[in-house]
């Protein structure tokens, strides 16, 4: 049996140097936060699935900490495969709509300036979410380590049918 030391610099990460499982405490909140700032926990499964992350990062449960950074890893790639499929297309556009003092509604084509800021903050957020995603795993890597030295991995049993 090795011994476990959680204060190990591999236990660290490259923001400010922080422990692991601080950062993740953070990014969850964050996470959780902009799930309901965005109203997507009316739907309710985003609220079930952060809600999974928050279980995983606060009780320290690999099971679904990892079940997280499995949906975190399908959420990045389909949010890379929409930029490109957005990229892809010639007639893509934001239309603005104004309300007019007597009430009527005018539409206009947004310039191409504030298409490609979109375009920019989109890909930033992507990173964003794939470097949180990155924190989960290396906290999941944190608890598997931490059960092995402890001998805290349940045994596996198999049924002969």
């Amino acid at each position: 049996m090795e011994t476990f030391n959680g204060n190990d610099p591999k236990y660290t990460t490259c923001c400010c140097g922080a422990h692991i499982t601080t950062l993740a405490r953070v990014f969850i909140i964050i996470d959780l936060i902009s799930v309901i700032c965005t109203g997507s926990f009316i739907f309710l499964v985003p609220l079930l699935i952060v809600g999974l992350g928050v279980y995983g990062v606060f009780k320290q449960s690999r099971g679904p900490l990892f079940f997280y950074v499995i949906l975190g890893v399908i959420f990045s790639m389909l949010s890379i495969l929409i930029a490109l499929a957005l990229v892809a297309t010639d007639n893509f556009k934001i239309t603005i709509t104004t309300i007019e003092d007597d009430g009527s509604k005018t539409r206009q084509e947004a310039p191409k300036e504030i298409l490609y800021i979109a375009a920019i903050l989109y890909v930033i957020g992507i990173a964003i979410k794939m470097y949180f995603t990155y924190v989960y795993w290396k906290m999941c890597k944190f608890i598997r380590d931490r059960e092995l030295a402890q001998g805290a991995v349940p045994p596996v049993y198999y049924v002969k049918a």
